[in-house]
């Protein structure tokens, strides 16, 4: 995996260590730089701290309370610097998967705190059956023959020599074109913007409207091609693939582009 394609890895569901339990973020939410565990709303007034909770005899609810209290907060939430904070655990399998809530004391941070650890639930594997899936686990591909599949933070991607390419996490598509949204997704990885051009995915019978845009850096020496396909799922969202890719490889890497483009398929939620 290069560092150009680590900086496209977009915002993702938190997912514990272990890869076994899951839990969703609201859309205004994104993690924290090298903080995957801790979200920040885009306003900053509210702050999410997902973590695994080892079971035990006492219950969800009276461990979420030991756990605030071990947070520093007092028995209604408060703490010493005037925020309110609440704790709720959902019993997933095989561990318990926890989440704090951070926000200001007028927040009924209790409701939000027991709405997010709804979500939690046992992760599916992100390669399976011949297939490599996004974060939702809704967004899927083929992997070609001859490549290697691998989980690349919660996420399925496939990797050959020199390059390699991940499925981008369903989201909303909001008013932006699939040309912005592509070349928005590109700008983290610090890639030059070469320019953009239409495709295709998913079967030649019922195919889905995409844009690419593709870019190119240099790091240790090394000139990579990055190419992010934003791709219109036709229900109010989006999804993709990118890819990373030295030069060398680049003819290849973009043969494995096309083919994954043409066996992409999206589930309902």
């Amino acid at each position: 995996m290069t560092p150009a394609l680590l900086a496209l890895l977009l915002a993702a569901p938190w997912v514990d260590p272990t890869g076994r339990v899951r839990c969703d973020a609201p859309d205004r939410f994104s993690s924290l730089p090298n903080l995957p565990w801790r979200f920040e709303r885009d306003d900053g007034l509210r702050q999410l701290v997902f973590l695994t909770v080892r079971p035990v005899s006492i219950g969800p609810a009276q461990r979420a309370a030991e756990l605030l209290q071990r947070a520093g907060a007092s028995p209604l939430g408060e703490l010493p610097d005037g925020l309110k904070a609440a704790f709720a655990i959902a019993p997933t399998e095989p561990t318990w998967a926890g989440v704090l809530v951070l926000g200001p004391p007028s927040a009924d941070v209790q409701a939000e705190a027991n709405a997010l650890a709804a979500t939690c639930r046992k992760a599916t594997p992100s390669v399976t059956n011949g297939r490599v899936f996004d974060v939702t686990r809704r967004l899927s591909a083929q992997i070609p023959f001859g490549l290697d599949a691998l989980d690349l933070r919660n996420a399925g991607a496939v990797q050959g020599e020199g390059f390699t390419l991940r499925v981008t996490a369903v989201q909303r598509k909001g008013t932006a074109t699939l040309q912005e949204l592509s070349t928005e997704w590109l700008q983290p990885s610090g890639a030059k913007l070469e320019g953009t051009a239409g495709a295709s995915a998913g079967p030649a019978t019922a195919p889905l409207p995409a844009v690419i845009a593709t870019g190119t850096l240099v790091q240790s020496g090394v000139e990579y091609v990055i190419e992010v396909a934003a791709i219109d799922l036709g229900n109010g969202e989006v999804g993709g693939l990118s890819l990373s890719s030295t030069r060398p490889a680049l003819q290849r890497a973009r043969s494995t582009l096309d083919a994954m483009l043409r066996t992409l398929t999206v589930t309902a939620q």
